[in-house]
C-alpha cells in the first residue's frame, strides 16, 4: 500500500494537473472575453461613428431648415408689406370711387333738373308756337318735328335717355 506520503503526493499531482487543465481553461475564457471585448468596442466604434454621421445629417438638415424657415419669414414679411401697401391703395381708389360716383350722381342730378327746365321751355315754347300759328291760320306744327326737338334735348345718362 502506498504511504501517506505517496497519496498526499499523487493527490498533489493529480491536483496540479487538475490546476493545470483549469488555468488552460481559464486562459482560454480570458482570451475569448478579450476577443469579445475587443469585437465589442470595434462594433461601438463603429456605432459611435454611425451616430456621429447621423448627427452631422440632422444638424445639415437642422440647418437647411432654418435657412428655409428664415427665407420664408422673409417672404412673408415682404408679402406682409406688398398686403398692406395694396390695402392702402384699394381704400384710397374706393374713397376716390365714392368721391367720382357722387360727383356723377349730383351731376346727373343737375343735368336732369336742367333738362326738365329745358323741356318745359321747349313745350312752353311749342304751345305759344302752336297758338301763333293757329292766329296766322296755319296748322299747327307737326308733333315729330317737336318730339325731335326734345330728343335734341336729352342728355346722355339721364332718366330719360336711352343711352
Amino acid at each position: 500500500m502506498l504511504s501517506d506520503f505517496e497519496k498526499d503526493g499523487q493527490k498533489d499531482v493529480a491536483f496540479a494537473a487538475l490546476c493545470e487543465d483549469g488555468m488552460e481553461c481559464l486562459q482560454k475564457r480570458v482570451a475569448d472575453f478579450e476577443t469579445d471585448l475587443e469585437e465589442t468596442e470595434n462594433e461601438l466604434l463603429e456605432a459611435r461613428g454611425v451616430i456621429f454621421q447621423q448627427q452631422v445629417k440632422i444638424d445639415d438638415a437642422e440647418r437647411r431648415h432654418n435657412d428655409e424657415l428664415d427665407r420664408l419669414s422673409r417672404l412673408m414679411t415682404g408679402l406682409k408689406k406688398e398686403v398692406r401697401a395694396l390695402i392702402k391703395q384699394l381704400d384710397i381708389s374706393t374713397r376716390n370711387h365714392r368721391a367720382a360716383a357722387d360727383i356723377v350722381s349730383a351731376t346727373r342730378k343737375k343735368l336732369a333738373r336742367k333738362e326738365d327746365s329745358c323741356r318745359e321751355v321747349l313745350n312752353q315754347n311749342r304751345v305759344a308756337y302752336d297758338a301763333l300759328l293757329a292766329e296766322l291760320g296755319r296748322s299747327p306744327s307737326a308733333p315729330s318735328r317737336w318730339d325731335l326737338l326734345l330728343d335734341l334735348w336729352r342728355i346722355p345718362g339721364t332718366r330719360d335717355s336711352k343711352d
